[in-house]
């Protein structure tokens, strides 16, 4: 829809109840971002337009000192307290670190390589495999 929207048909390639589909935005020289300023009042924000089913996992991945990975994600769906919809409207989403923080406490902002990601692991969200809607996502940036 906009013009450097990155728009997402979802098509697993494994139709499982276990599994679904997910993307990532990973540094393309697999170096990590220090975000641990962001930690404290920090939040992900990205727009969104979709008139996809169901709940969605959005997260964020990190690397730890120990060298081992750390992922946290939370659910949205539509009308909840971080501003998703799935109307087929853009709405805009705000999701507070302290909230991706809470489900992972191993989650280090020092390290972050994966910066956003979305998907639907079936087993998670309550989805099941079905229609290919398409997703269009815009606007990723964290801010303070």
């Amino acid at each position: 829809d906009g013009p450097n929207s990155l728009s997402i048909i979802p098509k697993p390639e494994y139709n499982t109840v276990q599994y679904g589909w997910g993307l990532l935005a990973h540094s393309a020289t697999d170096v990590n971002d220090n975000l641990s300023a962001y930690a404290a009042t920090g939040s992900l924000h990205f727009s969104i337009k979709t008139t996809y089913a169901g709940k969605l996992k959005i997260g964020v991945s990190t690397d730890t000192d120990d060298r081992s990975s750390a992922e946290a994600y939370v659910l949205v769906s539509n009308g909840d307290s971080f501003g998703y919809c799935n109307t087929g409207v853009w709405c805009n989403v705000s999701i507070p670190l302290s909230a991706l923080a809470a489900v992972n406490p191993k989650l280090d902002l020092r390290y972050v390589l994966n910066r956003f990601i979305i998907s639907d692991k079936y087993i998670d969200t309550g989805n099941t495999p079905g229609a290919k809607t398409q997703i269009n996502i815009d606007n990723i940036y964290w801010s303070k």
